[in-house]
């Protein structure tokens, strides 16, 4: 927390794993966020991130960026802008792409 200069939210210890900790973007739970806040996010703290690994006090770092699929439409496209990607590879993060179903466009999942 101290390296990132945040709350993080750490999860019980699963079986046969490392704990698993995560850093909330989305304030408050459910608000919409763009592309660009991802970006300012990311490099607010991807730089941390390396430090953090080489030392051991992390193994990975992920980017996990949810998408709605909503009832009436089978597919989602991201596009996520070269200069997010070029940051978050930089900085050894990985990307996760989260597809959630949701009925329409107006509910979250």
């Amino acid at each position: 927390e101290q390296a990132l200069g945040g709350a993080v939210a750490w999860s019980s210890v699963r079986p046969n794993s490392k704990q698993h900790a995560q850093i909330a973007m989305i304030d408050p739970p459910g608000a919409s966020i763009t592309l660009a806040d991802i970006q300012s996010f990311t490099e607010l703290h991807a730089i941390k991130i390396p430090a953090l690994i080489d030392s051991g006090a992390i193994r990975s770092a992920c980017l996990d960026i949810g998408v709605p699929i909503y009832e009436k439409n089978m597919v989602s496209t991201v596009t996520l802008p070269h200069e997010l990607c070029e940051v978050i590879g930089r900085n050894r993060i990985e990307i996760d792409i989260t597809l959630y179903a949701t009925a329409n466009e107006d509910e979250s999942a």
